[in-house]
């Protein structure tokens, strides 16, 4: 990328895919996009986009019906990575999720999240993501 556009986004990317696997979005695949602003004749990375199969949203493949610790385990990491574990060990930058505003504002939500909130939550108080958190932010028992 910093050769074709000047950007060193390898954080960025990085943060990008320990995201990923915090919401279990098995679908990044090259819509990672940058915009190009041919005035001042420089790139940007473009805002994250594409979650669509995040959060056990596919409900042929996650039925609603079976417990999340099961279907957690199911999801995967496509087509990046089998492993949403081995792609969260590649980010070794600071916690950048805020999780007490987060809870705060999904609880604070006027929109019914369903289950999508269930895995959120979930996933919040999955250790191996804790690292992904800043300090000092809520515990979800």
């Amino acid at each position: 990328m910093e050769k074709y556009t000047g950007l060193v986004v390898n954080h960025q990317i990085a943060q990008l895919f320990a995201f990923d696997a915090l919401i279990l979005n098995e679908d990044r695949h090259t819509n990672i996009l940058f915009f190009y602003d041919p005035k001042e004749k420089t790139w940007e990375l473009a805002p994250i986009f594409d979650n669509g199969l995040s959060l056990l949203s596919d409900e042929k493949d996650y039925a609603p019906s079976k417990p999340l610790t099961i279907l957690k385990r199911r999801v995967k990491a496509k087509p990046l990575n089998s492993s949403f574990t081995k792609q969260l060990s590649l980010y070794e930058g600071p916690a950048f999720i805020d999780k007490e505003k987060l809870v705060t504002a999904i609880e604070k939500s006027q929109y019914d999240f369903g289950r999508a909130k269930d895995v959120l939550l979930s996933q919040l108080r999955d250790s191996a993501l804790k690292h992904l958190f800043i300090e000092g932010s809520e515990s979800i028992d």
